[in-house]
């Protein structure tokens, strides 16, 4: 806080890069100096994003010398951090965007929607009727595009509330 000329007093915000996840107090350079451990990884910066359907999740983004898949960063920070901080999405980026001094602009991160949009994920399409369906109730509760019948949930995004949402519709159809 500072206090103004009028002689009010300004809220600032946090000086810090802690965010409040689902209740939780997180602190995001430690995720990301866990990340930045990983062999291959030059660089990352993690970020709360809007997740669909209300509340916040966790993505980290990163630059790497080749290509990694997202269950092995997550099963890396798994055995370091506790669950409930570990990244929901993790996005490969060519380079991290900065601002002119040189600092991470979280600003023109992608946002959830276009990390999962750009993912290198293969996408496997529905081959029943009822996975068909799935895909369509998945679409609509992520605001996703591209849904696989391999995806999971959580990491694109999904929550507990839009779990039980899903849920719900689960009962009522089957």
């Amino acid at each position: 806080a500072r206090w103004r000329a009028d002689g009010q007093l300004e809220y600032l915000g946090r000086l810090d890069a802690q965010v409040k996840i689902r209740g939780h107090r997180v602190e995001l350079e430690e995720i990301r100096a866990h990340l930045n451990q990983f062999a291959g990884i030059r660089d990352s910066v993690v970020a709360a994003r809007e997740a669909p359907g209300g509340g916040r999740v966790l993505a980290a983004f990163y630059v790497a010398r080749r290509p990694i898949d997202a269950s092995a960063l997550r099963a890396f920070l798994g055995e370091r951090l506790p669950a409930d901080i570990v990244p929901a999405i993790f996005v490969r980026l060519p380079k991290l965007p900065l601002t002119i001094n040189g600092k991470v602009n979280v600003a023109m991160l992608p946002t959830l929607e276009q990390a999962v949009a750009s993912s290198s994920r293969p996408v496997m399409p529905p081959r029943t009727v009822l996975e068909e369906w799935l895909v369509d109730v998945w679409r609509e509760l992520l605001r996703a595009e591209t849904i696989g019948v391999h995806d999971n949930f959580f990491e694109l995004g999904g929550h507990s509330l839009l779990a039980a949402q899903l849920s719900s519709r689960l009962q009522a159809v089957l």
